[in-house]
């Protein structure tokens, strides 16, 4: 029974962590663009 509310709690987890790190990745490739870019154009 214990664990099985531990499997709850981390699917929660889980569920609220996905949206924040799907957008720091979209924001870390668009810094990663525009550093590469201000790399070729020196």
């Amino acid at each position: 029974m214990e664990e099985r509310e531990n499997l709850r709690y981390n699917h929660e987890n889980n569920i609220g962590t996905k949206v924040p790190l799907k957008r720091n990745k979209k924001e870390i490739d668009s810094l990663a663009y525009s550093l590469k870019k201000n790399i070729k154009s020196k």
